[in-house]
C-alpha cells in the first residue's frame, strides 16, 4: 500500500472531514445492507408468499426511506472527502510558498523556476485524489467487507466463507502490480518536471534563441520531451487499465462462485430463498470497495510520487532565522559586523573575518573586483543568507534576533536590474507602501521625473507595464524603482550601482535623483563608477572577502595601494 508518514501527518489539518467521511461511508454501507435485506424480503413476500401490495406497502415505504437516506449520505461523504483534499492542498500551498520565500533569493536562484511551478500546481493537485479517494478507500476496503461478512455469516456461513477466501485475491494482485506502476509513475513525474522547467527556460530565453537561430532546435527538443512524457503516460494508463480489467475479472468470478453455490443449495433446499437472495444481492457490494481501491490505487502511487518533490523542497536544509525582536528605525543607529565569515561551499570563505562599523547618516562605498564578496556582503545584510561565523549587529542587537518584517521596513534596495511585476504602474509603486495615498504616489512620480511619461500612456498610472517591465526602457524601469524607493522612505538605502547600465545623460539625471533620495539617510553603495565613490564618507576596498583598505577617496589615493591601482587602471570606472 502507498503510505507515507509525512502525508498521513497532514491529515491533522483535515481531521474532522476525514472522520466524517469514514463515518458516512460506514453509514452508507449499513444503509446498503439494510436496503438489500428489505429488497430480498419484498421479493420473497411478493413472488413466493404471494402477498398483495397492501401487505408489503410498509416494507416498500421503508425501502424508499432507506434508499433516499443512502443517497443523501453518499452525497455528504463525497462532499467531505473533497473537503479533506481542499484543506490539505490549501495548507500545503501555504507552507510550500512560505518555505520558498524563507529560502530567499540567493538560495532560490539555484532552483528551476519551471519545476517549482509544476510542484506548486500539478504536484499538489495530484494529492487531491490521494486524500479524497485513496486513503478513505483503504479504510473502506477493510471495514465494509468485514461489516458485510458479519451480516452474512450468521445467515449463510458457506457463502461467508467463499467471500472471506476470495476477498484477499484483489489486494494481493494490487501489491503484485504496485511496483511496476510505481516505477512508471516516478518516470512520468520526472519527465513532467523536466518538461515544465525546460519549457519555462525556453520561454524566458526566447529572444536569445531567436538571435542565435536556435528556436527550431528547441521546438524539436520540446517535441521530443513531450513525446517521452506521452509514452510514459501511456505506460501508466496501460497498467491502470489492465489492472482494472483483472480486478473486475476477479470480482466477477468470485460473485459467480457465490451465485453458483447458492443456486445449487437452493435447488436442494439447503438455504432459504430470502437469505440466499440477500447474499446474492450483497455480494457485489462486498467486492465493490476492493474494486474501488484498485481504481484509486494509481492515485495513491501518483500522490506519493508527487509528494517526494514537495517534501524535498520543505525538508531542504536551508538556514532560516527569523527572530522575535522588533528593531527601532526611528532613532540613530549603528550597524556593525564582527568577525563575519561566510562560505558557499563550506571550504573557501567569500567573506573572511570582516569587521565594519557603520553609523547612521554615513555614506559608504564598497569597491573591489568581481568575486571580491561585495554582493555576498549585501545578501548577508539583507538576511538572504546567514554567516558561518561572526555576527551582524544593529544597535548591539544581532540582526538574527530581529523580525524580518521590522528589519526590512527600514531598508530600501536599488539594484542594477529592479524587478517590475506584470501589473499597473500604481500597483508596482504600492509594493513598497500599500497604504500610500494618491497624493504620495503623485509626489513619487514627480520626484522620479515620470509625470510626462505616465500622462502619455493610454491608461495613465493604471497601464499594465508587462512582465519585468518589458514595455519600458531601462531608464523608465529605474525611474519607477526610484519612485518606489521614494514611497518607502527608509532610513537605510542599499545601492548596487543602479545607474551602471544606462547611458551618460540618463545616468546623470537619475544619479541626481538618487543623491536627493539619499539625503539624511544611511547609504551603502556597491560602486562601479568613480562619481559614486568620490563623495563617500568611507570607502571599503574588498579583496577576496577581506577589507584591505579603508578611507576617503583622497586618503586612499595618497596611500597608493589597491584603490590607487583601481583608479589608475580604470580611469574613473571601478
Amino acid at each position: 500500500m502507498n503510505f507515507d508518514k509525512k502525508l498521513l501527518f497532514l491529515l491533522k489539518k483535515a481531521k474532522i472531514p476525514f472522520i466524517l467521511t469514514i463515518s458516512l461511508g460506514i453509514m452508507v454501507s449499513l444503509a446498503t445492507i439494510s436496503s438489500t435485506k428489505l429488497l430480498a424480503i419484498i421479493v420473497n413476500s411478493v413472488f413466493l408468499e404471494k402477498k398483495i401490495l397492501q401487505q408489503v406497502l410498509n416494507l416498500i415505504l421503508l425501502f424508499a426511506i432507506v434508499a433516499s437516506a443512502k443517497s443523501i449520505l453518499m452525497w455528504l461523504k463525497t462532499y467531505f472527502s473533497f473537503k479533506i483534499s481542499e484543506n490539505i492542498k490549501n495548507h500545503l500551498r501555504e507552507i510550500l510558498s512560505s518555505a520558498l520565500f524563507d529560502k530567499g533569493p540567493s538560495n532560490l536562484s539555484n532552483e528551476k523556476s519551471g519545476e517549482i511551478s509544476n510542484i506548486l500546481t500539478e504536484g499538489i493537485n495530484k494529492l487531491e485524489a490521494y486524500f479524497s479517494s485513496y486513503l478513505p478507500q483503504v479504510l473502506f476496503s477493510t471495514i465494509i467487507p468485514i461489516l458485510i461478512i458479519a451480516f452474512v455469516f450468521p445467515i449463510d456461513w458457506i457463502s461467508g466463507l467463499v467471500l472471506f477466501v476470495t476477498a484477499p485475491l484483489i489486494p494481493l494482485f494490487m501489491i503484485l502490480i504496485g511496483k511496476r506502476a510505481e516505477n512508471l509513475s516516478k518516470r512520468q513525474w520526472k519527465t513532467l518536471n523536466f518538461l515544465s522547467s525546460h519549457f519555462f527556460d525556453v520561454m524566458q530565453g526566447l529572444t536569445t534563441l531567436k538571435l542565435f537561430g536556435r528556436s527550431k532546435f528547441q521546438t524539436k527538443k520540446i517535441s521530443e520531451i513531450s513525446e517521452e512524457f506521452r509514452q510514459t503516460t501511456i505506460g501508466v494508463l496501460k497498467v491502470a487499465f489492465l489492472s482494472a480489467l483483472a480486478l473486475e475479472l476477479l470480482s466477477t468470478i468470485s460473485i459467480a462462485m457465490v451465485a453458483v453455490e447458492i443456486g445449487i443449495r437452493l435447488i436442494f433446499d439447503k438455504v432459504e430463498f430470502v437469505d440466499g437472495f440477500f447474499v446474492l444481492l450483497i455480494a457485489p457490494e462486498f467486492y465493490l470497495p476492493l474494486r474501488q481501491l484498485g481504481s484509486s490505487f494509481h492515485a495513491g502511487i501518483d500522490g506519493v510520487t508527487a509528494s517526494k518533490s514537495i517534501f524535498a523542497v520543505l525538508d531542504e536544509n536551508t538556514k532560516n532565522i527569523n527572530g522575535n525582536v522588533v528593531c527601532n528605525w526611528d532613532e540613530d543607529f549603528t550597524i556593525e559586523m564582527r568577525n563575519l565569515s561566510f562560505s558557499y561551499d563550506g571550504k573557501t570563505n567569500v567573506i573572511d573575518n570582516l569587521n565594519i562599523k557603520i553609523n547612521s547618516g554615513s555614506k559608504i562605498a564598497i569597491v573591489g573586483e568581481s568575486g571580491a564578496g561585495k554582493s555576498t556582503f549585501f545578501n548577508l545584510l539583507l538576511k538572504f543568507i546567514y554567516p558561518n561565523s561572526g555576527e551582524i549587529l544593529f544597535n548591539n542587537q544581532k540582526i538574527s534576533d530581529l523580525t524580518k518584517q521590522s528589519w526590512y521596513s527600514g531598508i530600501t534596495y536599488l539594484s542594477q536590474k529592479p524587478y517590475l511585476f506584470y501589473r499597473t504602474i500604481e500597483e508596482n509603486l504600492k509594493i513598497s507602501n500599500e497604504n500610500a495615498t494618491e497624493q504620495e504616489i503623485r509626489q513619487a512620480i514627480e520626484f522620479a521625473n515620470l509625470t510626462e511619461f505616465v500622462n502619455s500612456l493610454p491608461n495613465g498610472i493604471n497601464t499594465i507595464i508587462g512582465e519585468k517591465g518589458i514595455n519600458l526602457s531601462s531608464g523608465q524601469i529605474q525611474r519607477i524603482a526610484i519612485a518606489r524607493a521614494f514611497l518607502k522612505k527608509s532610513r537605510l538605502i542599499l545601492l548596487d550601482e543602479p545607474t551602471a547600465n544606462l547611458d551618460a545623460e540618463i545616468e546623470d539625471e537619475l544619479q541626481s535623483k538618487i543623491n536627493k533620495l539619499s539625503e539624511n539617510k544611511t547609504v551603502i553603495t556597491i560602486a562601479h563608477r568613480l562619481n559614486t565613490v568620490i563623495s563617500a564618507d568611507f570607502i571599503f576596498v574588498f579583496e577576496k572577502g577581506k577589507i584591505v583598505e579603508t578611507g576617503t577617496h583622497q586618503f586612499l589615493l595618497q596611500q597608493k595601494g589597491k584603490y590607487f591601482e583601481y583608479f589608475s587602471n580604470y580611469r574613473g570606472e571601478l
